[in-house]
């Protein structure tokens, strides 16, 4: 990075100071939190109280997006920026993410906090993107295969609409992994790691094994799998956007420690989802200012957008905004043709392909 680019990023991180945004608003995300969570169990209600197929079809739907809403909250809550006090950060990871969808928190925090964060869409190293053998994320992913899996590649977007379906499954599958690991390893340290197999096993007993006391075993089923296979598409709406469009580029690893800033906002997009969109995805939509400024809380993040906008201008980074649609077809079209590997960020042409 620059000299001045550095200067005037520790200007804006002054100016977030002075003007308040740095102060965790905990009661406001609580709020939120306690309407996502209201809006599930509505959800719910609503399923259990009419016999209407259509009705009960639209209650699924509340619920699964309740359900993302709850995610995306806690998602602050897994970076620390929810409170000042590290044990409510914690406790609000495990009911958001192990209790409530059944996934793994301290898995999603190293997948995501350490790992993705500093690699943002870094072939090789970030585990969002590394989708092979089932799908190639880039060109080169794609070159590099041969014979019936090349061939099956290039029809890969016809098999990965289904199989959006699975996402829950699988975060859930490789947390559990990522649990077992931490919990047989050598680590002394392991109290919140059992504290969160403990919640992920809540989740099953609340969300599976109590209710099938009170309602058949195929309607339990069947509501679990829907809830489970329409969550994965909520979250692919929300998370792809942000990284999966051909307008976020993909580099090499030896990129990840040449200029940060460029790294993080070349390989981020925004989306603007209007007063909808910023309900339900609690930030993530302002991926820019979140990779930037991770420890800030997500209430913050529209009021920053001038600013950081003004500081890329100036700075010559790059600072996209999708809209959520186009997002959202543009994370589909980038299996249809796999994006190119910018060889160098800091090479002239990368400025034309990423405007």
């Amino acid at each position: 990075m620059d000299r001045d680019s550095i200067r005037d990023l520790a200007g804006l991180r002054a100016e977030v100071k002075a003007r308040g945004w740095d102060v965790k608003p905990t009661g406001r995300i609580l709020v939120q939190l306690a309407f996502h969570v209201g809006v599930t169990l509505a959800g719910l209600a609503m399923l259990l109280l009419t016999e209407d197929l259509r009705l009960q079809g639209l209650a699924i739907v509340i619920a699964v997006l309740g359900t993302a809403g709850v995610s995306t909250n806690t998602h602050s809550s897994a970076h620390y920026a929810t409170s000042d006090r590290k044990w409510v950060n914690d406790a609000l990871t495990l009911f958001g993410y192990p209790f409530f969808i059944g996934m793994s928190g301290t898995y999603w925090r190293h997948k995501h906090n350490r790992v993705h964060h500093s690699r943002p869409n870094v072939i090789g190293q970030d585990d969002d993107i590394n989708l092979l053998p089932f799908f190639a994320f880039t060109e080169k992913e794609l070159n590099r295969t041969r014979g019936l899996h090349r061939f099956y590649l290039k029809f890969q977007w016809l098999i990965v609409l289904p199989s959006i379906a699975f996402n829950y499954w699988n975060i859930q599958y490789y947390g559990l992994k990522y649990l077992r690991r931490m919990l047989t390893g050598s680590s002394q340290r392991k109290g919140l790691y059992w504290l969160d197999l403990a919640a992920v096993g809540g989740h099953w007993l609340c969300w599976v094994v109590l209710p099938l006391f009170f309602l058949p075993l195929e309607s339990v089923v069947a509501f679990t799998l829907i809830r489970t296979a329409l969550g994965g598409y909520v979250a692919f709406f929300i998370f792809a956007p942000g990284h999966f469009p051909a307008e976020a580029s993909a580099v090499e690893i030896d990129e990840c420690n040449r200029n940060y800033i460029l790294l993080q906002t070349s390989n981020s997009l925004n989306f603007d989802g209007g007063a909808f969109g910023r309900l339900l995805c609690s930030g993530l939509d302002y991926q820019i200012e979140h990779h930037l400024f991770p420890e800030v809380a997500f209430p913050f993040y529209r009021a920053m957008s001038p600013m950081l906008r003004d500081f890329c201008a100036k700075h010559g980074y790059p600072y996209r905004t999708l809209g959520w649609g186009e997002a959202i077809w543009k994370s589909y079209l980038n299996f249809v043709r796999p994006k190119p590997v910018i060889p160098s960020l800091t090479a002239p042409e990368i400025y034309l392909s990423l405007s």
